[in-house]
């Protein structure tokens, strides 16, 4: 096997923004000729076309040993793409008819079968038109298909999620919700002979997560895996083939199929990454090393608000954030350098900056991989799911399983039209307060989404608008211990102007829903308790402590200055948000749901075991060549040696090492995958 290598030279720091992904399909459950139907939408492999590479300095001699190694993976007949050309290659294919398959239930997963639904419906039409003919065919174009109870489950309340499927099936798209995929086919013979004129077809092979005995069998023409990586989701190990074996002469290097973290790719221990997900350990300036920085959802950073290690850009916003103060930092340290060189004085050194906004947001109408120019909102933003009536603003932490979630919503349109005309007769008042526009937030939506509307394949939803999924409303959400931590506008719009969603965010509604974050409620303790008084007469509730009237008054508030947007600042006509909103509230769900999907791993000995270790160990060779580290698998934690180890194999046989190639195979599939993972296939030994 030949190898090249090229130098990456840098003059003063690097940035590694690798960007995290989810666990690669199982090689057991693929059949070989399938692999050429299955598209990743961020890829877990490397290109065989991929050299070794290194990094040193400009000079080639100040750090000469800060190499990095990669080798090229056995190549598996599977497209490795870019998630744009993945995006691309997808809406194509649905536009000439093809069905398409998607396995996630994330917001990448749902945009895309929208984007593809929209696509094929478009093209269907467009055929009909052509035709002069009327298109009776009922079969869905594209399905969804996932582990969880419901699309975005781990972000969205349960009751919004099966709201979110009702709409898909609505709008053409079969949802396969609690279904693992087993099995992956082609419907020809793996020899490739088949009588069959139509071109062979993909099989699909699924099981309901509840019963394993409820399968099924599915056909489509390409299958695109896009897992969530959302957050604290995904794994930032890298695909490679690096293995060391060290000698009393020479280190050989020796090419298997592993996947190792960014310390680990590295030959000297320089950098830190933890065990659990191997992201890269870095302070609140993004530095891990000496002239190494790392941003975006590859590295953590200690986060002040919390007290938590927090993924440096869990959010397409935050991570741009990230990469922003991480570049400002490696100027600074290029000048710091420059000026002590000079022997500056020490006060001309500029302050680092350091990530201060550490509460994240997080938007549906953003696909963070087709964004091109950061400063045009239109050309990295999607109508697709907006135009089906699902349209969210997440401030903060929004788990649904792991927090209790009150919701507020305007659900009644009926109500808000009557509302709005007994306002509309009554307007003889010249108060300030009624000087404003009153409006319901649902009737709002609808007619904003009237010119993006997609025509449903019943005729339910035409040129009359999308009506938001469930309502328009506002979720709180709320750790064990009953502090804020997330706040979702739903179905409410919170771009400046609030008729037209490509416009530039409401800033004034984003600093107001953090305030509420920062202070748990403070803010609207202080501006709503004087109300609650005055419209509550004679209550016995102490206003001074945060209760579900102080949330409901804030919701008005917050729905008040979404559907007032901030166009022409303090001349805009503030509207009023009618009818009285719906409480909903759901409790945390307990450690036997929000443990599905997580990693169990094995320790050396293959017993199932939560590690105290943080990070991955580095282990170099020594200097001496007279010391020679022992590495052995399975050594006994006593040191006593009780023969037949390994299972009852001779050390040297053939028997073996392919039992040593196999559980080394079994430590690297497990750390390919991240420590919560979204549930997709059903791999062989975890059918219970």
């Amino acid at each position: 096997q030949s190898t090249f290598t090229n130098s990456i030279h840098y003059r003063k720091s690097v940035l590694l923004a690798t960007g995290s992904r989810g666990a690669p399909p199982p090689d057991e459950c693929v059949r070989f000729d399938a692999w050429n139907r299955i598209l990743e939408l961020r890829s877990t492999s490397l290109p065989p076309s991929v050299l070794s590479s290194s990094v040193s300095s400009s000079d080639g001699t100040s750090v000469p040993s800060q190499k990095i190694e990669q080798f090229p993976l056995p190549t598996k007949p599977i497209p490795i793409l870019d998630p744009t050309t993945v995006r691309s290659l997808s809406l194509m294919a649905a536009s000439q008819g093809a069905t398409v398959a998607v396995m996630g239930s994330g917001f990448e997963a749902l945009e895309l079968a929208a984007s593809l639904a929209h696509a094929s419906q478009l093209a269907a039409s467009k055929s009909s038109t052509a035709s002069n003919t009327t298109n009776n065919d009922d079969s869905k174009k594209v399905m969804l298909l996932f582990g969880n109870s419901g699309p975005m489950s781990a972000r969205l309340p349960r009751y919004l999620s099966a709201a979110i499927s009702k709409r898909l099936r609505l709008f053409g798209i079969e949802v396969e919700e609690r279904t693992m995929t087993r099995y992956l086919s082609m419907d020809t013979p793996f020899n490739g002979a088949s009588s069959k004129e139509e071109p062979p077809r993909l099989e699909i092979y699924t099981v309901k997560s509840y019963d394993s005995l409820d399968s099924r069998r599915m056909s489509a023409d390409l299958l695109v895996v896009a897992p969530s990586v959302d957050g604290m989701n995904g794994t930032a190990v890298l695909p490679s083939t690096v293995s060391s074996t060290t000698t009393q002469s020479s280190t050989t290097t020796v090419a298997t199929n592993n996947h190792q973290p960014w310390s680990s790719l590295i030959s000297r221990p320089l950098l830190t990454c933890y065990l659990d997900d191997g992201r890269i350990a870095t302070n609140s300036e993004f530095h891990a090393a000496s002239s190494i920085f790392a941003a975006g959802s590859v590295a953590k950073y200690p986060n002040a608000r919390t007290g938590q290690a927090d993924v440096a850009g869990g959010t397409y916003l935050s991570a741009q954030l990230a990469g922003e103060i991480a570049a400002t930092n490696m100027v600074i340290e290029s000048r710091e350098g420059d000026k002590l060189s000079k022997r500056k004085k020490q006060s001309e050194i500029e302050p680092s900056s350091h990530f201060q906004e550490s509460i994240p947001v997080w938007r549906s109408d953003v696909i963070p991989y087709t964004s091109t120019n950061p400063n045009n909102d239109k050309s990295h933003s999607s109508l697709s799911l907006y135009s089906m009536g699902i349209h969210a603003l997440c401030i903060g932490r929004c788990d649904s399983e792991g927090m209790s979630t009150h919701g507020f919503w305007w659900t009644n349109t009926n109500q808000q039209s009557s509302e709005s005309r007994r306002n509309s007769d009554n307007s003889e008042s010249t108060t300030e307060e009624s000087t404003g526009r009153s409006v319901g937030p649902n009737s709002f939506m609808r007619r904003a989404t009237r010119r993006f509307a997609m025509k449903s394949p019943k005729g339910s939803v035409s040129t009359r608008g999308a009506f938001p999924v469930y309502g328009s409303g506002v979720v709180y959400y709320l750790d064990r211990c009953g502090n804020i931590q997330g706040v979702m506008l739903w179905g409410l719009p919170f771009s400046e102007d609030p008729s037209f969603v490509q416009s530039s965010v409401n800033n004034g509604l984003v600093k107001r829903m953090k305030d509420m974050i920062r202070s748990n409620g403070g803010v609207a303790i202080r501006d709503h308790s004087e109300n609650i008084l005055k419209d509550n007469a004679g209550i016995n509730v102490d206003v001074d402590l945060l209760s579900y009237m102080h949330l409901a008054e804030e919701s008005k508030h917050l729905v008040s200055l979404a559907l007032t947007g901030n166009v022409d600042g303090d001349k805009q006509q503030k509207m009023r948000v009618l009818g009285r909103p719906l409480h909903r509230y759901t409790p945390f769900k307990g450690a036997e749901l929000t443990n599905l999907g997580k990693m169990r791993r094995k320790d050396d000995m293959g017993n199932v075991s939560e590690s105290d270790d943080l990070f991955y160990s580095s282990t170099t060779p020594p200097s001496s060549d007279s010391i020679q580290r022992v590495e052995e698998m399975g050594r006994p934690p006593s040191l006593k040696r009780i023969y037949p180890m390994q299972g009852g194999t001779i050390p040297g046989t053939t028997e073996h090492n392919l039992e040593m190639e196999r559980e080394a195979r079994q430590l690297q599939n497990e750390r390919s995958r991240p420590p919560k993972e979204e549930p997709l296939w059903l791999r062989q030994g975890e059918e219970q």
